[in-house]
């Protein structure tokens, strides 16, 4: 509110199909589901936080984004472990299965 931000009313278009292509799975197909899901999310979350500290004039929302940046990478770093662990992704970082 202090920076002049309002936040969303209801889930995005794109976290509401994903909501929904959980909802029908069950299992290790919901795990693998997810883990695929939070690991693309955290990495597009790393980049825009990244890109907000870089291009903000307002150095409030600047040091924001870069706290919020670290965060997101601490746990961008706990998905992919994770998802390693389920060899859902290659010892390079690259997601090896995919939403379906």
């Amino acid at each position: 509110a202090q920076l002049g931000v309002k936040p969303p009313d209801s889930p995005s278009k794109k976290d509401k199909e994903l909501y929904s292509k959980l909802q029908g799975l069950s299992g290790k197909e919901f795990d693998n589901a997810y883990i695929v899901a939070m690991v693309k999310d955290h990495k597009q979350d790393s980049d825009d936080f990244k890109m907000e500290a870089q291009q903000s004039q307002n150095p409030a929302v600047q040091q924001a984004a870069q706290q919020g940046s670290q965060v997101i990478d601490q746990h961008l770093q706990m998905i992919d472990q994770i998802a390693e662990s389920h060899n859902l992704m290659n010892s390079k970082g690259k997601l090896t299965a995919s939403l379906k």
